[in-house]
């Protein structure tokens, strides 16, 4: 259970952590555009990819059910993303930005699961030919 609650406060503080710098970045090179529809859809590429990190270190940690983790930890995300949106961003950007969290944590999870299986087989005596 505290592996659990672990694996998704990590996995949070990480997505937190790389959105608020990919933010930063995108907003600094692009500052006369800020707001633009570049600018706004290169943010949510890069919290997509904030997310796959965050679900792929939640599923890392939880050891067991990383996807399921990956997604629990998504779940949250979608809900602050959809009830602390700032108010001035366009209405596509809220929808997409709240419907990235689940399928980028999926994806991590997914990542992590199958790396842990690829790592499994090589463990096992007698398999590699």
């Amino acid at each position: 259970m505290l592996r659990s609650l672990a694996s998704i406060a990590v996995g949070y503080l990480l997505t937190s952590i790389l959105t608020a710098a990919f933010a930063t970045v995108a907003n600094g090179l692009f500052h006369p555009q800020q707001g633009t529809i570049a600018v706004q859809v290169l943010e949510l590429m890069l919290r997509f990819l904030a997310a796959v990190a965050g679900g792929y270190a939640t599923a890392r940690i939880a050891g067991t059910r990383e996807v399921m983790h990956a997604l629990v930890l998504g779940g949250i995300l979608t809900l602050i993303a959809l009830f602390f949106m700032p108010a001035n961003t366009s209405a596509i950007f809220r929808v997409l930005n709240v419907l990235i969290y689940l399928p980028a944590m999926w994806a991590g999870g997914a990542m992590r699961r199958s790396r842990r299986r690829t790592e499994e087989e090589e463990k096992v005596p007698g398999t590699n030919v």
